[in-house]
């Protein structure tokens, strides 16, 4: 991709991320600040459908993220914009420190980013026992209006123990984006997963979430909160 190209997918990306709507050349042309018309912008968008960035839902409707656009935006933010903002490390330490038992610590933080990213959370508290928290919060979102994507949701968190084996072990931050597990493509979602070692306790932390999560919050928390463990 060239400058040009890649200005127009990320700001796609985000705004996508934001109204869960496909977005137009106009809204591009309108909003982006760059000196284009929007016949320029839809070749730029058509050869960024081409090379399998985005897609087009309709015909006459604006273009839309593919999982190779996700994980292009991923892997391009970087650390000055996936800062933890100071309300959110203040509302998770305080109520981090309001437990002493390594569990209750754990599935509290699982809840907390629940709450903050407004996706499941997961913790894996030994070989077989997973924690999760905040199937109503990814309910809400847009995706899940469709039954065949609540189907998919579903036998997703059925079959949790399987995904995560099938997975390898997780010794850093990563992010699985939709086509990395055939339960993830269907229910049309990421994970974002971090190792976590809290006292005597040692597993994974991850989120679930709509493949438009939010990843440039989501990832920063939950960093924050698998660095912030080994203060305990």
């Amino acid at each position: 991709m060239n400058e040009r190209q890649e200005q127009i997918l990320d700001y796609i990306i985000r705004e996508h991320v934001k109204t869960s709507e496909p977005v137009g050349s106009e809204a591009v042309v309108n909003n982006l600040g760059l000196n284009l018309s929007p016949a320029t912008v839809r070749l730029e968008m058509a050869r960024l459908e081409k090379e399998g960035y985005i897609y087009q839902p309709h015909t006459s409707a604006g273009r839309i993220p593919r999982d190779k656009g996700y994980r292009w935006f991923v892997s391009s933010v970087d650390d000055d914009k996936s800062k933890l903002t100071q309300k959110d490390e203040k509302v998770l330490k305080k109520r981090l420190t309001s437990f002493q038992d390594s569990e209750k610590i754990i599935k509290q933080a699982a809840d907390l980013l629940s709450e903050l990213t407004y996706c499941t959370a997961l913790a894996t508290l030994s070989s077989s026992d997973i924690y999760f928290h905040g199937i109503t919060n990814i309910m809400r979102q847009p995706e899940f209006e469709k039954k065949p994507t609540i189907l998919g949701f579903a036998d997703l968190i059925d079959h949790l123990n399987e995904v995560l084996r099938e997975l390898p072990p997780v010794e850093k931050e990563i992010v699985y984006i939709g086509e990395k597990s055939p339960y993830l493509k269907k229910a049309g979602c990421s994970m974002i997963m971090s190792p976590y070692q809290l006292k005597e306790r040692e597993g994974v932390l991850g989120l679930i979430g709509p493949t438009r999560m939010h990843y440039e919050r989501n990832i920063p928390l939950l960093e924050f909160v698998t660095s912030y463990f080994d203060e305990f």
